[in-house]
């Protein structure tokens, strides 16, 4: 997986560095915690068995 950086809490005291940061990400936020675990899990799953890596990357 490769997926785009979390951006932490953490980042909320340097907003600089997440206004950054998320500048960088197509989506303009960094992904959640839950949505990189769903992105796992169905890429365990039957439901992407035909899904090669490169393809999962963009």
């Amino acid at each position: 997986m490769d997926p785009h950086p979390c951006v932490a809490q953490a980042s909320a005291q340097n907003p600089g560095f997440a206004k950054l940061v998320t500048s960088t990400i197509p989506a303009r936020r960094g992904a959640q915690p839950e949505e990189v675990a769903a992105a796992a899990l169905w890429l365990a799953s039957d439901a992407a068995s035909y899904v090669m890596g490169p393809a999962a990357r963009r």
